[in-house]
């Protein structure tokens, strides 16, 4: 697409000569006489370079750049001026001009500074576009903007543009449904239906009724998704007839015959570690292939960074309003203890915990007293905070406290030594994905 740009000069004669210097340029020159003609001309269609006379009929010309720049931040300016002053010069930069030239202006000097405006534009632009994706807080509802979180909202977009099986792994908590309603969201099929079958929720009994019988879900979810949360929940049975679904397209109706549904993608999660379920028979492991095709794998909270504050700020504000409350977000003291806690429930703990402060707190800023109980106890690091901020020193009677990370790397550093080196065994007994096993075991 062709960038703008807009020559502002009152003189036809020389708004003629500018255009015929650039229009070799692939540019779309557009010429205007006045301040406000190029006001409006810049709220139309803004442009990525305006060669500014100062001298017009209706506006001081120096003081009209921060006008463009209030309307326009990105745009590049480029002064044309008869006046040979060096004060004018000076002014014109100070004032947010990328450039100066003198007329009569010469064609090489000012298709020269008019590649370099273009350049100067086009990197904002990808900075704009880059600090953008940085500060991403919501995608199909999650709220996060950590590196974890946008590497995983990358795996999900590329997820969604495929219609092979998808296997989403995570704790509990930590957001594998929000994974499979996004991917479902972004993908061709997002007017067709989804399909949300919670394995562990159904007895045993009666989990094959409800996938395949006449009114179950995969019928449902023709044209569609079906997410099977918890998928090695199921039993033998159920897994040898969604494995003869994924390879045919066919499967066995309860009571009936053989039944046909056409273009239904499969989703499924877990939080169990699905190898170690193969390993003890649980799950087969010929339906765990075919349902791999695609992976992805939810971190949990604590490896989310700054995620943690985003989220308990958000629940805070949702369910503040709900009760009718008037909260004025976290003293300082607690956003650390929010920051240090291991959250083992996830994004569904962390939730939880904020809805009880609603309920039973009256509103303001949230202070140390009024986060439960058992948070306030797992603080593991130095300090303790009281209501007012302060920090006092808390060596739990003097004995020697081991950071987290050490704990986590003296873990994994004996699973893989009992398990001589196989990272899909130490993953298993660790109750760890081996992807996140591989990420987080100790450089040789």
């Amino acid at each position: 697409m062709k960038r703008k740009a807009l020559i502002v000069e009152d003189d036809p004669a020389m708004s003629l000569i500018l255009s015929e210097y650039l229009s070799d340029e692939g540019l779309d020159i557009h010429a205007v006489t006045s301040g406000h003609e190029a006001v409006d001309s810049i709220k139309g269609d803004q442009p990525a370079v305006i060669l500014l006379d100062l001298n017009l009929p209706d506006v001081d010309g120096i003081e009209f750049i921060q006008d463009i720049h209030r309307i326009c931040k990105s745009c590049e300016v480029i002064v044309v001026t008869g006046e040979k002053a060096a004060d004018s010069a000076t002014r014109a930069l100070q004032y947010g001009a990328r450039d100066y030239l003198v007329k009569p202006v010469e064609k090489e000097r000012l298709t020269t500074t008019v590649k370099n405006a273009l350049q100067c534009f086009e990197l904002h632009q990808q900075i704009a576009e880059y600090q953008k994706s940085l500060e991403q807080e919501n995608f199909h509802g999650f709220i996060g903007q950590s590196t974890a979180s946008r590497a995983l909202y990358k795996t999900l977009e590329a997820a969604a543009g495929s219609n092979k099986p998808v296997f989403i792994r995570g704790e509990r908590g930590a957001g594998k449904s929000l994974c499979a309603q996004a991917i479902h969201e972004i993908s061709t099929q997002n007017a067709d239906p989804f399909i949300h079958f919670n394995c562990s929720s159904i007895q045993a009994e009666n989990i094959d009724h409800n996938i395949f019988g006449l009114e179950g879900v995969l019928s449902r979810a023709e044209g569609g998704t079906l997410f099977l949360d918890e998928v090695c929940d199921i039993d033998h049975e159920a897994q040898k007839k969604l494995l003869q679904f994924i390879e045919t397209e066919r499967f066995e109706d309860t009571g009936r015959s053989a039944s046909e549904v056409d273009n239904v993608r499969i989703i499924c999660s877990t939080a169990k570690d699905p190898l170690g379920e193969i390993e003890v028979g649980r799950f087969r492991e010929d339906l765990y292939y075919h349902l791999h095709v695609l992976s992805v794998e939810v971190p949990p909270l604590r490896e989310r960074g700054g995620d943690i504050i985003l989220l308990a700020q958000y629940f805070l504000e949702k369910y503040g309003k709900e009760e009718n409350k008037d909260f004025q977000g976290f003293e300082e003291s607690v956003k650390k203890i929010f920051e240090g806690y291991h959250w083992p429930g996830n994004a569904k703990e962390i939730q939880n915990v904020v809805r009880n402060i609603t309920v039973m707190e009256d509103g303001g800023v949230v202070r140390f007293s009024m986060i439960p109980n058992e948070i306030q106890g797992a603080e593991l690091e130095i300090e303790k905070y009281s209501d007012n901020g302060s920090a006092t020193t808390n060596l739990f009677s003097g004995q020697k406290i081991i950071p987290i990370g050490e704990l986590e790397k003296m873990a994994i550093k004996h699973a893989l030594e009992a398990c001589n080196g196989n990272v899909q065994k130490a993953a298993y007994h660790l109750k760890i994905s081996p992807a996140t096993l591989y990420r987080k075991k100790p450089s040789a």
